[in-house]
């Protein structure tokens, strides 16, 4: 229980960096604003369908089953 509170926070605190990553990036105008619709277009198209095929390539597991 604690093992996967630990797992979820260090997620969360990650994401959290990631945030700061591109508020910053766009505040020190690193990135203008058709870099921001550029990298918006490959997170979408590119990245989060990857992900999704990605978290359903697990191998077979029985125990995986019980307590449904």
């Amino acid at each position: 229980m604690l093992e996967n509170a630990l797992t979820v926070a260090t997620q969360v605190f990650i994401l959290f960096i990631l945030i700061g990553v591109g508020l910053y990036a766009a505040k020190a105008r690193m990135i203008n604003e058709s870099g921001i619709k550029q990298l918006t277009n490959l997170l979408l198209v590119i990245i989060m369908p990857a992900v999704i095929i990605r978290s359903f390539q697990t191998p077979y597991n029985p125990e995986l089953l019980r307590g449904l």
